[in-house]
């Protein structure tokens, strides 16, 4: 609700304490905010750790690529 309102800041902190569940929208919130170096590297982290086995989905990497502002990649 948070980043739909332009409350980044306030999305990124509250999406940080879950952001193992959730970092496709934390992504999103930090591309969002123009962080997009945090926004990238979330991304990074998730193609080769183990923080985000369960999440690794293309919604996730959808979100992000969104919040990114990169509508190409956003649909594929």
């Amino acid at each position: 609700a948070r980043t739909q309102q332009g409350r980044f800041n306030e999305a990124i902190a509250l999406l940080a304490n879950s952001s193992r569940n959730n970092w496709g929208f934390l992504a999103y919130a930090y591309g969002k905010a123009g962080r997009r170096a945090e926004a990238k590297k979330l991304m990074a982290d998730a193609q080769v750790l183990t923080l985000y086995q369960q999440r690794r989905g293309p919604s996730q990497y959808a979100f992000a690529f969104a919040g990114l502002g990169d509508k190409n990649q956003t649909i594929k």
